[in-house]
């Protein structure tokens, strides 16, 4: 009984320091750029842009401002995004049914350690399941500049950073 004893502790304390020492699943691979910022690219996430490439034309840029920062106050904490650089951004394409179709991030050197992963998925997640409204945001034929597309994709990114945090960092 004794050895049966020993038998199951030592067991017990194997599996206690695998688990211990196991990596989180990484959902994100972290690639730096020559500017010293990080191109963050979804692990998980292969989909592949069909169509022709077009540019996207905001409408109404208030509808657009207002739909990307609560999305991205929805995700990450006001004290974090008191201190996000201007250099942290989203970027992501849709086509011209105002899907998004894939999602990344450019994250300032300074903010790789203020923003989570969890806090990455969680912004990344609600910006594919966004569909922007087609009559404000309009995908262009890269050509002919006034004739919109009816199938394709284009990119759009912006800031982190919402509008009212930016004058923090400028004092």
């Amino acid at each position: 009984m004794p050895a049966l004893i020993k038998i199951i502790l030592t067991v017990t304390g194997f599996l206690l320091i695998t688990l211990a020492n196991a990596q989180p699943e990484r959902r994100f691979d972290y690639q730096l750029n020559p500017y010293g910022n990080y191109m963050v690219i979804p692990i998980f996430d292969t989909t592949e842009m069909k169509g022709q490439h077009g540019q996207c034309q905001f409408l109404d840029q208030e509808y657009v401002d207002s739909i990307w920062f609560s999305l991205i106050k929805s995700s990450i904490p006001d004290e974090k995004l008191q201190l996000i650089h201007l250099g942290s951004a989203v970027i992501f394409y849709i086509n011209t049914k105002g899907e998004v179709l894939n999602t990344r991030f450019i994250v300032h050197e300074k903010d790789k350690d203020l923003i989570t992963e969890n806090e990455l998925y969680d912004l990344y997640m609600k910006f594919r399941q966004l569909r922007l409204d087609t009559t404000k945001v309009i995908i262009l034929d890269p050509q002919n500049k006034v004739m919109k597309l009816t199938s394709g994709y284009a990119l759009i990114s912006g800031s982190l950073q919402p509008i009212e945090y930016r004058k923090i960092h400028w004092k």
